[in-house]
Protein backbone atom coordinates (compact mmCIF):
# COMPACT_ATOMS: atom_id res chain seq x y z
CA UNK A 1 0.00 0.00 0.00
CA UNK A 2 2.07 2.68 -1.17
CA UNK A 3 2.33 6.45 0.79
CA UNK A 4 1.50 9.62 -0.82
CA UNK A 5 2.79 12.99 -0.18
CA UNK A 6 0.90 15.34 1.30
CA UNK A 7 3.24 17.46 2.84
CA UNK A 8 6.64 19.54 2.65
CA UNK A 9 9.50 19.40 4.94
CA UNK A 10 10.71 22.50 6.26
CA UNK A 11 12.03 24.71 8.77
CA UNK A 12 9.35 24.37 11.06
CA UNK A 13 7.99 20.49 10.13
CA UNK A 14 10.02 18.19 11.80
CA UNK A 15 8.08 14.87 9.86
CA UNK A 16 7.44 14.54 6.15
CA UNK A 17 3.82 14.02 6.12
CA UNK A 18 2.31 11.03 3.86
CA UNK A 19 -0.66 9.53 3.57
CA UNK A 20 -1.98 5.86 2.67
CA UNK A 21 -4.22 6.08 -0.36
CA UNK A 22 -7.33 4.86 1.99
CA UNK A 23 -6.46 8.17 3.82
CA UNK A 24 -6.32 9.85 1.30
CA UNK A 25 -9.81 8.84 0.01
CA UNK A 26 -11.21 9.61 3.43
CA UNK A 27 -9.88 12.83 3.30
CA UNK A 28 -11.12 13.85 -0.46
CA UNK A 29 -14.51 12.76 0.71
CA UNK A 30 -14.87 15.64 3.67
CA UNK A 31 -16.34 19.08 2.64
CA UNK A 32 -13.99 22.28 2.49
CA UNK A 33 -14.26 23.30 6.45
CA UNK A 34 -13.62 19.63 7.54
CA UNK A 35 -10.52 19.35 5.11
CA UNK A 36 -9.23 22.66 6.22
CA UNK A 37 -9.62 21.62 10.16
CA UNK A 38 -7.79 17.88 8.60
CA UNK A 39 -5.09 19.83 7.31
CA UNK A 40 -4.36 21.98 10.33
CA UNK A 41 -4.71 19.35 12.22
CA UNK A 42 -2.06 17.11 10.33
CA UNK A 43 0.64 20.36 10.41
CA UNK A 44 0.15 20.34 14.19
CA UNK A 45 0.98 16.52 14.28
CA UNK A 46 3.89 17.41 11.78
CA UNK A 47 5.50 19.33 14.35
CA UNK A 48 4.57 17.27 17.32
CA UNK A 49 3.96 13.44 16.58
CA UNK A 50 3.50 12.97 20.25
CA UNK A 51 0.99 15.37 22.00
CA UNK A 52 -0.68 14.45 25.14
CA UNK A 53 -4.21 13.84 23.34
CA UNK A 54 -2.46 11.29 21.41
CA UNK A 55 -2.72 7.40 22.35
CA UNK A 56 -0.47 4.20 21.55
CA UNK A 57 -2.07 1.90 19.37
CA UNK A 58 0.18 -0.39 18.28
CA UNK A 59 4.04 -1.19 18.87
CA UNK A 60 5.53 0.63 21.50
CA UNK A 61 5.73 4.22 20.33
CA UNK A 62 5.40 4.42 16.78
CA UNK A 63 1.78 3.47 16.20
CA UNK A 64 -0.49 6.36 17.53
CA UNK A 65 -4.07 7.32 17.43
CA UNK A 66 -5.40 11.06 17.73
CA UNK A 67 -8.96 12.93 17.32
CA UNK A 68 -7.52 15.51 15.29
CA UNK A 69 -10.92 17.35 15.46
CA UNK A 70 -14.16 16.10 17.64
CA UNK A 71 -15.62 14.32 14.93
CA UNK A 72 -12.17 12.92 12.58
CA UNK A 73 -9.68 10.28 14.13
CA UNK A 74 -6.82 9.55 12.43
CA UNK A 75 -4.29 6.98 13.17
CA UNK A 76 -0.84 7.05 11.85
CA UNK A 77 2.43 5.82 12.41
CA UNK A 78 5.90 7.04 12.83
CA UNK A 79 9.34 6.14 10.87
CA UNK A 80 12.74 7.64 9.89
CA UNK A 81 11.26 11.01 10.31
CA UNK A 82 8.11 10.70 8.58
CA UNK A 83 4.47 10.34 9.37
CA UNK A 84 2.12 8.17 7.96
CA UNK A 85 -1.67 8.37 8.32
CA UNK A 86 -2.69 4.99 8.16
CA UNK A 87 -6.66 5.21 8.34
CA UNK A 88 -9.20 8.20 9.05
CA UNK A 89 -12.56 8.01 10.56
CA UNK A 90 -14.77 10.75 10.22
CA UNK A 91 -17.73 10.76 12.47
CA UNK A 92 -20.97 11.97 11.06
CA UNK A 93 -23.37 13.70 13.74
CA UNK A 94 -26.64 13.23 11.39
CA UNK A 95 -26.28 9.03 12.43
CA UNK A 96 -26.41 9.14 16.12
CA UNK A 97 -28.92 6.51 17.11
CA UNK A 98 -28.01 7.69 21.38
CA UNK A 99 -27.53 11.29 21.23
CA UNK A 100 -24.90 12.79 24.24
CA UNK A 101 -26.07 12.74 27.91
CA UNK A 102 -27.83 16.64 28.61
CA UNK A 103 -29.38 16.68 24.80
CA UNK A 104 -32.43 16.01 23.75
CA UNK A 105 -32.99 13.80 20.69
CA UNK A 106 -35.25 16.03 19.27
CA UNK A 107 -32.89 18.72 19.60
CA UNK A 108 -31.27 16.62 16.65
CA UNK A 109 -32.59 17.46 13.01
CA UNK A 110 -33.24 14.03 11.74
CA UNK A 111 -35.18 12.98 15.18
CA UNK A 112 -38.98 14.22 16.00
CA UNK A 113 -40.84 13.60 19.32
CA UNK A 114 -44.01 11.45 19.44
CA UNK A 115 -46.25 11.41 22.72
CA UNK A 116 -46.96 7.43 22.87
CA UNK A 117 -50.39 7.63 24.52
CA UNK A 118 -50.89 3.52 24.11
CA UNK A 119 -47.71 2.90 26.12
CA UNK A 120 -49.04 2.16 30.04
CA UNK A 121 -45.68 4.05 31.13
CA UNK A 122 -46.86 6.86 28.57
CA UNK A 123 -42.84 7.18 27.11
CA UNK A 124 -42.37 8.83 24.58
CA UNK A 125 -41.56 7.96 21.44
CA UNK A 126 -38.57 9.45 19.27
CA UNK A 127 -38.64 8.84 15.14
CA UNK A 128 -35.50 8.28 13.42
CA UNK A 129 -35.95 7.86 9.43
CA UNK A 130 -39.80 6.70 10.24
CA UNK A 131 -38.13 3.75 12.31
CA UNK A 132 -40.19 4.43 15.87
CA UNK A 133 -37.22 4.23 18.68
CA UNK A 134 -38.37 4.14 22.32
CA UNK A 135 -35.78 5.65 24.76
CA UNK A 136 -36.08 4.40 28.22
CA UNK A 137 -35.03 6.97 31.07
Amino acid sequence: MPARRIGRMDASTAYELRCTEQATAARDRLDERRRTAFDRGLAALARDPFPPVSRASGAPGTDRRVRLTRDILVEYTISSRRLVVVHVTAFDETDILVPDVGTAPEALPHWKRQDNDHHPAGSVIYARRHRPVTLIA
